[in-house]
């Protein structure tokens, strides 16, 4: 079983401000880990792989997979894609989303909901989650992706929902402040993110 907390410690020097001292973190050993790890040369899953699952969830859904993975930013997921729209809106927008991590084999599923607005052509809000709509109306949909990346070779499992948001205290990302950062940060994105709008 993975001790996350470790596995953190290992990717993200402790005490060590991305923003503060720049060259001690981008020299220290956890950031040439998560660097190694994000790299071309380590590839976790297989392309192969990837594409099985992509393909699965499409036929699936009758739908097609965005990839909205920003490898610059370092991304630390996958972060793929489709919107799940029940009441035909062209400005409101369910968003499922499933984020497979490119350094620890856990994946998470949930659904962000955007809203448009025309007249001064931007977002309303930020993307943000909806569990009401996880846990109500999209429920089975989010079982079923579930269950074909449990049930895939990707040897991936559930990141437990409940300690996304718990925060790491003593380690940082990017800009991400020290306090703030959590195991969202740590293993997937730096925030909920998406392309549709």
């Amino acid at each position: 079983m993975l001790n996350y907390e470790q596995e953190a410690y290992t990717l993200y020097p402790k005490n060590i401000c991305a923003t503060d001292d720049h060259d001690s973190y981008l020299n220290s050993k956890e950031n040439k880990e998560l660097k190694f790890r994000l790299s071309d040369e380590n590839k976790r899953y297989g392309k192969n792989n990837i594409n099985i699952v992509i393909t699965s969830v499409e036929n699936r859904f009758q739908t097609k997979i965005l990839d909205h993975t920003v490898p610059s930013y370092s991304d630390r997921c996958f972060n793929w894609q489709f919107v799940l729209n029940t009441n035909d809106s062209d400005t409101e927008k369910n968003i499922m989303c499933i984020n497979i991590s490119k350094v620890l084999p856990v994946f998470i599923v949930y659904i962000l909901e955007v809203e448009y607005c025309p007249e001064k052509k931007r977002l309303k809000y930020f993307p943000r989650r909806n569990k009401i709509l996880e846990n109500d109306n999209y429920i089975s949909e989010i079982q079923d992706v579930k269950m074909i990346l449990t049930n895939s070779s990707l040897g991936v499992v559930e990141f437990p929902d409940k300690r996304l948001t718990e925060v790491i205290e003593t380690i940082n990302f990017q800009d991400i402040p020290m306090g703030k950062f959590t195991y969202f940060n740590a293993f997937f994105l730096n925030e909920f993110t998406t392309r549709f709008a």
